[in-house]
């Protein structure tokens, strides 16, 4: 139980601000409580904008589209196109793909709007999309793209997650639909019209 002569507030308060879980911790011993819980509340609002602007522009770049298990069933086909949605380029050197296929992308700038290509083989793409422009295709990554589900995973330069997907061919992905009449039922079923 705390005295009336007690005017220090001892129960810091502390808040995960980003994916980096940088923490705050408000400072005890302030003249009164209310003055400490006033000051890390405003400290808990203003730090995040704070801590958030350098990651802002790579916060931009999303993956866009997932081209996995192609018509043709030729894991080359597969690709995965990168969109800047921000207002400024942003440089994409050393940024990598670290779940699903692995890929170090190289020196290259996505700019305003624009998209970019990761595709499994380069010159594959470059044959099935001839009207695709070069300069936006990059690739040759090592694995493949998994037929039903997987979760792919953007880093930058620095390692840390810019984007991550988790795709699959049933539930969100997919669409369900009346079955074939199967003793005299007709169930459900999952259909995938972006798979194949």
């Amino acid at each position: 139980m705390m005295s009336n002569r007690c005017n220090r507030y001892f129960g810091p308060t502390s808040g995960t601000l980003n994916s980096n879980m940088t923490t705050i911790r408000c400072p005890i011993g302030l003249a009164s409580p209310w003055k400490t819980v006033f000051l890390c509340l405003l400290i808990l609002m203003i730090a995040p904008a704070l801590i958030l602007i350098p990651s802002a522009r790579a916060q931009s770049v999303v993956i866009h589209e997932i081209h996995y298990h192609p018509a043709s069933d030729n894991p080359q086909e597969e690709y995965i196109e990168l969109y800047n949605l921000g207002e400024s380029p942003v440089d994409l050197q050393g940024w990598q793909f670290t779940d699903g296929v692995d890929y170090l992308v190289p020196a290259i700038t996505i700019q305003s709007q624009e998209l970019v290509v990761v595709a499994a083989n380069r010159a594959v793409f470059q044959q099935v999309h001839p009207d695709s422009s070069p300069a936006s295709v990059v690739g040759d990554w090592s694995g493949k793209l998994s037929n039903s589900s997987e979760a792919i995973v953007l880093r930058d330069s620095r390692g840390e997650i810019v984007d991550e997907v988790h795709y699959a061919d049933e539930g969100p992905w997919a669409r369900r639909q009346r079955g074939a009449l199967d003793r005299q039922h007709r169930g459900w079923e999952w259909a995938a019209a972006h798979d194949g």
